[in-house]
């Protein structure tokens, strides 16, 4: 059984990874909970207690409407196929501070 704060919801989101300034990859995302997302990165590697910013490109139903969304977020488990991430307790971008640090 796994341990878990808030339960996980499947997804298939294109995230864009970034590190500081400088952009890492598109990636997809395949599953989210309120706490954290798991981002399919394969064959990039990201190393655990890596700190990135991650920006979601979100399709608005029945519109051509794309609408940004910038969290930050720290690896904390990393896999063959990607990595599993906690967002920061400051959600936008610039100073990141892990929950429960």
């Amino acid at each position: 059984m796994e341990r878990r704060s808030s339960n996980r919801k499947s997804v298939e989101v294109n995230v864009y990874l970034s590190d500081g300034d400088k952009r890492v990859s598109r990636c997809t995302a395949t599953d989210i909970s309120a706490n954290g997302i798991f981002i399919k990165t394969n064959p990039l590697y990201v190393p655990r207690h890596k700190c990135l910013k991650l920006m979601f490109a979100l399709r608005i139903n029945a519109s051509n409407v794309v609408r940004l969304r910038r969290i930050t977020a720290i690896v904390t488990r990393s896999q063959q196929d990607g990595v599993g991430m906690r967002f920061c307790a400051s959600r936008k971008y610039g100073k990141a501070r892990a929950v429960g640090s």
